[in-house]
């Protein structure tokens, strides 16, 4: 084994210096990218007073998921306190 160490260490040398320099230190394998890509649009919406796609001054439906969600998470909640004020039994 030390044999094959000392026969590769000198070629492996050789393709270290025929190596490009930024090739070597890159770690990206695809080319370099430049700008953006949307050109002269703007990245941001101007404000229409819009939140979640409701219009102001409407109230929003409930979701079928809420009530559970909040049943769920105050159940998590008064589980936390209840162990919190548990009578120690040591």
């Amino acid at each position: 084994m030390v044999l094959i160490r000392h026969t590769v260490a000198p070629l492996r040398a050789v393709r270290c210096t025929r190596r490009p320099l930024a090739a070597s230190r890159s770690f990206a394998v695809s080319s370099r990218r430049h700008g953006g890509g949307h050109g002269n649009e703007s990245q941001f919406d101007a404000p229409g007073g819009w939140l979640w796609g409701i219009k102001p001054g409407e109230k929003p439906e409930a979701e079928g998921w809420e009530w559970p969600m909040y049943l769920f998470c105050g159940s998590l909640l008064a589980t936390g306190i209840a162990l919190a004020f548990k009578p120690d039994t040591t």
